[in-house]
Formats: C-alpha cells, sequence, structure tokens
C-alpha cells in the first residue's frame, strides 16, 4: 500500500517534458501527429498574432514573462517568422501540455474504435507469459515423445526390414544350393547316357 502512494507521488511531480517522453515512448505513433498538428497551429497563430498588428509586447509583460525574453522582441527590426518563433518557444510547456491532452484523447478515441489494444494489466501479462510458457513447455515434450516414438519406430523398420532381408538371402542361398545339386544331379545322369 505505501509503494503505491510512493508512485502515485512520484507520478504527480513528473515534469511536463518528462510525461512527455513517458507518452513518447508509449505512444510515439499517436503523439507525433498530434505534436505536429498542435505546433502548426501554434505557429501559425503566433504569425498571424505579429502580422495582425497585436501588441504582443503588452501581452507578455501583462502575463509577467522575464524581461530577458521580452527584450529581443522589443526590437522592431525582428521580422514575422521570428517574432511567431520566439512567442512559440516561450509556450512551450503550454505547447506540450496541449499535445498531451490531445495525445491522450486521441488515445482514448483511437481504443474505442479498436485501433490501439488497451494495454493489459501487469498480472494480466504475466499470466499470459505462463500461460505462453507452459503451453510451449507442453509442445516442447509432445515434440520430443514424438520423436523418441519416431525413432524408435524407424529402429523397429530398420530391424525387420534388416530380418527380411537376411531371410531372403537365406532363401536365395537354400535355392540355389537346390539348383546347383539338381544341375549336377543332371550333368552326371547326362553323362551316364553318353
Amino acid at each position: 500500500m505505501l509503494r503505491k502512494m510512493n508512485k502515485k507521488k512520484k507520478e504527480k511531480k513528473q515534469s511536463v517534458f518528462q510525461k512527455f517522453k513517458i507518452m513518447y515512448r508509449d505512444y510515439w505513433y499517436v503523439l507525433l501527429p498530434v505534436h505536429i498538428i498542435t505546433s502548426t497551429a501554434w505557429f501559425g497563430g503566433f504569425y498571424f498574432m505579429a502580422k495582425s498588428g497585436i501588441d504582443i509586447i503588452a501581452i507578455l509583460e501583462s502575463w509577467h514573462v522575464n524581461e530577458r525574453l521580452i527584450n529581443p522582441l522589443k526590437d522592431s527590426s525582428m521580422g514575422y517568422v521570428a517574432v511567431s518563433y520566439a512567442l512559440y518557444k516561450i509556450a512551450t510547456p503550454v505547447r506540450y501540455t496541449i499535445t498531451l491532452g490531445g495525445t491522450t484523447i486521441s488515445i482514448n478515441y483511437l481504443k474505442k474504435w479498436g485501433y490501439i489494444k488497451p494495454v493489459p494489466s501487469k498480472e494480466r501479462i504475466k499470466k499470459l507469459y505462463e500461460e505462453k510458457r507452459d503451453t510451449l513447455s507442453k509442445s516442447m515434450k509432445e515434440t520430443k515423445e514424438g520423436i523418441i516414438e519416431t525413432k524408435d519406430n524407424i529402429i523397429e523398420t530398420v530391424r525387420e526390414t534388416k530380418e527380411g532381408i537376411i531371410e531372403k538371402k537365406d532363401n536365395i542361398i537354400e535355392s540355389l544350393d537346390e539348383t546347383k545339386k539338381r544341375h549336377k544331379g543332371e550333368k552326371r545322369s547326362y553323362c551316364r547316357n553318353c
């Protein structure tokens, strides 16, 4: 029980970037498209704001953004793309949070529609592993018994074939001996008539 509480505390202490890395590791195939779409929307929104003449510096100052980040933006020589990129970088924690939320929603919908199968619990994975191990062990045992039985059948067949060959050889030798005796007897009788 104490371990579960410690685990929950550790999960709460994770930063947005750590959660992002974990989500990327587990669901990169969902997170990447969501991240690209949200990043494009953020950058496009910032570009539109900069180009439409909104006083971005006043907005950032009202949000109490660090002066070190605001000072480069005060130079009017920066182009709209540079201003948009600076705002894009400033909004990184918020962007990642929204990406995580969008990814979580996308994963839930994909699971609901059957495109992603839910990850089984640790206990279920352990049970599946044990079942597969037992099935494989049983299969290996049956295969080994089958091989031994096949080997015994082959040995028996070879023994029977050998006995059959020996028997045929003996029959052929007896037949030859009888034929020789008959031929010797016929030659003698043939010679006697001469």
